[in-house]
């Protein structure tokens, strides 16, 4: 009672408490604690995974969404943690909660983590000057919204009307429901030749996480270029590999030849590489060189989902690509100059020409 003459003791309000007796007044709450009844003789701490700011609370204040505490009688959201990228965290927790198979967060402070997603090119990877061709791609996600009506957009490395430095916009299209993406017809009447770098990239929501492809795009004349593409087994102990690779004449030579080259083996290596040589030995073998960026898969990036880690840049190699013939049958060779070290896989995708699983090679 705080006055004189009181005939009853009136009970400490909720935010306060009275601790042993002859209080003339209630204390507040401490910052760190709270008190959510009346009549409390003591204050109750906000426990891990929430905090207790100022005094006078009467109830625990929840780590926002996108953090949580691990100690008891914080006294500010301050003492709240972000969950690391690759887990997520909705709030009030004790702890950060690891991202489920299929799903992933890039940043920390993730309140939910968001849906994987991949993109594929499926166009043209070679169109003649003055023809046309129509940018492809196919989007894929476990979850079908991810999939289904997403923006997705297609770009060039460089102008091909003059060869100023891209990106140079194609279109941007809406993906269908089985995650199909097919532009409009886009005319190369006036292109430079030459091998360009097609973008496909999305740039994700909310919910699904944004993802980028590339492919070569070698616009020519008649004679001009080689490309290739599908799959090859260099030794049991590699598996299955794929390629891709497109060389043209550069614009305005006559002698001067470039394109791109990307060597995957799944889980294992990644070879992404210019071609700055190139050689035809006959109608139906072609010489490829140059150097590239090679990646390791390391299962134990991003929370052991995995990731490809650079390896090293600068990597020559040199490589040969025949056209199926009466005598010859289609066939892929690399020989990439680099010696995998302590933790990496023990073999390159390196072998001499062998036939190819799938897909063909080129030569005009």
């Amino acid at each position: 009672a705080g006055a004189t003459g009181a005939i009853a003791c009136a009970p400490a309000p909720a935010g306060y408490y009275d601790a042993g007796t002859g209080n003339t007044a209630a204390t507040p709450c401490p910052a760190g604690s709270y008190s959510s009844k009346v009549g409390a003789t003591a204050c109750a701490p906000a426990p891990a995974g929430s905090y207790d700011a100022g005094t006078g609370n009467t109830a625990a204040t929840p780590c926002p969404a996108g953090t949580y505490g691990t100690t008891a009688h914080a006294t500010s959201a301050a003492a709240c943690t972000p969950a690391p990228p690759g887990s997520y965290a909705p709030g009030g927790g004790t702890s950060a909660i690891p991202c489920p198979a299929g799903t992933s967060s890039l940043v920390s402070g993730a309140a939910a983590c968001t849906t994987d997603t991949a993109l594929a090119y499926t166009g043209a990877v070679t169109v003649a000057i003055g023809a046309t061709f129509t940018p492809a791609a196919t989007l894929t996600s476990a979850v079908t919204a991810c999939e289904s009506g997403q923006p997705v957009t297609f770009s060039l490395s460089v102008d091909p009307l003059n060869g100023t430095a891209g990106p140079y916009a194609l279109e941007t299209i809406n993906s269908t429901l089985s995650g199909a993406v097919s532009g409009t017809a886009v005319a190369t009447k006036s292109w430079e030749n030459g091998v360009y770098v097609i973008t496909v990239s999305y740039a994700g929501s909310t919910t699904c996480t944004p993802t980028t492809t590339v492919a070569s795009l070698a616009v020519t004349l008649p004679g001009q270029f080689a490309f290739g593409y599908g799959s090859y087994t260099p030794s049991a102990n590699v598996g299955l590999t794929s390629l891709g690779f497109a060389v043209g004449l550069a614009p305005h030579s006559t002698t001067a030849y470039f394109g791109q080259l990307d060597i995957v083996t799944p889980g294992k290596w990644l070879f992404q590489a210019n071609v700055t040589s190139f050689g035809l030995t006959s109608t139906s073998q072609v010489l490829l060189g140059g150097t590239g960026s090679l990646y390791w898969w390391n299962s134990t990036l991003n929370k052991r989902h995995g990731g490809w880690q650079l390896a090293k840049s600068g990597v020559a190699y040199k490589a040969i690509a025949n056209t199926a013939t009466k005598t010859t049958t289609t066939s892929f060779g690399i020989n990439i100059t680099y010696t995998p070290v302590s933790g990496q896989p023990t073999l390159l995708p390196n072998s001499s020409p062998v036939t190819l699983t799938k897909g063909g090679i080129f030569i005009t």
